[in-house]
């Protein structure tokens, strides 16, 4: 994504500004925030502070395996593949599933079977791009096909019984806005379940030592999105509220909420404890 190198993030003290405009300049391609980031940096200067901590980031293009025998593509045509897709098949046990359409690394270990696709890299793997994890080598969790999305076409929908202003925006007008880059650790719950399953069965299946990635994301703060939405940033004005995510997925036990397919609901519920932070949740678009 193109960083918007010349602005810096807004922190929590530039509320100020009139949320009404603030969403009207935004919708119409304007630069809206020239306020000044929680950590003192602009998005270009936490890219590189990122780098020079934690190292090059390290770009690996997938290896789908052609057939049983684990043969992949040549590397001449991987090393002249700009994206995943440039690649000329995908693994051969993808063939025929509703996931068919996207490349993987053969080297991935499938511990659901064909389909869904839940994998995680072999130790040896992980362990061999320390601390950075390749996008295409990351530990996955999917309960059903990947939805197979433009990004021409695709929009996030902010709305909700809560949300004075429901939005929907296009994948431009959210990195239009100001980004935050973010090294973060991800980690399944289950990682490691096959030894407690081992010991006590359980009900979840055999994930081994190797659900964990890290990575350097760039994104929009959640906060930012709903302050366009007219969600007010003052003292216990989310008390009782909190954000649901609906994702785009087609699952056969997925809510269908009354006020349509929002990305983001803001709901009420009456245990004030199970409240969300809406400055440290993050927005990313790969």
């Amino acid at each position: 994504m193109s960083p918007q190198e010349n602005h810096l993030v807004k922190n929590s003290t530039a509320a100020l500004i009139d949320e009404k405009a603030m969403m009207s300049m935004m919708l119409s391609g304007l630069n809206v925030s020239d306020g000044i980031d929680p950590v003192g940096l602009s998005a270009t200067e936490e890219e590189e502070e990122c780098e020079r901590l934690y190292g090059p980031y390290v770009k690996v293009m997938p290896s789908p395996y052609l057939n049983a025998q684990e043969e992949t593509v040549s590397e001449e045509l991987r090393d002249a593949a700009k994206t995943i897709f440039d690649l000329p098949s995908s693994d051969y046990r993808d063939k025929g599933t509703p996931d068919e359409w996207l490349p993987r690394d053969g080297r991935l270990v499938r511990l659901t079977g064909r389909h869904p696709f839940n994998v995680e890299p072999p130790l040896s793997v992980l362990e061999q791009y320390k601390f950075l994890t390749p996008t295409t080598l990351q530990y996955v969790r999917n309960h059903g096909a990947v939805p197979n999305l433009t990004w021409e076409g695709h929009t996030l929908c902010i709305g909700g019984p809560l949300v004075p202003n429901p939005l929907e925006l296009t994948m431009n007008q959210v990195v239009s806005m100001p980004p935050r880059v973010l090294p973060v650790t991800l980690v399944c719950a289950g990682n490691r379940r096959k030894e407690q399953n081992m010991v006590r069965q359980t009900v979840g299946f055999n994930w081994g030592p190797s659900g964990v990635s890290t990575s350097v994301w760039k994104g929009v703060l959640l906060r930012d999105i709903l302050l366009l939405a007219g969600v007010t940033d003052t003292k216990n004005s989310m008390r009782g509220k909190f954000v649901e995510f609906i994702g785009y997925e087609d699952l056969p036990n997925k809510v269908r909420m009354k006020f349509g397919d929002c990305t983001f609901s803001l709901m009420g519920i009456p245990d004030q404890k199970k409240l969300v932070s809406l400055c440290t949740i993050h927005i990313t678009v790969l």
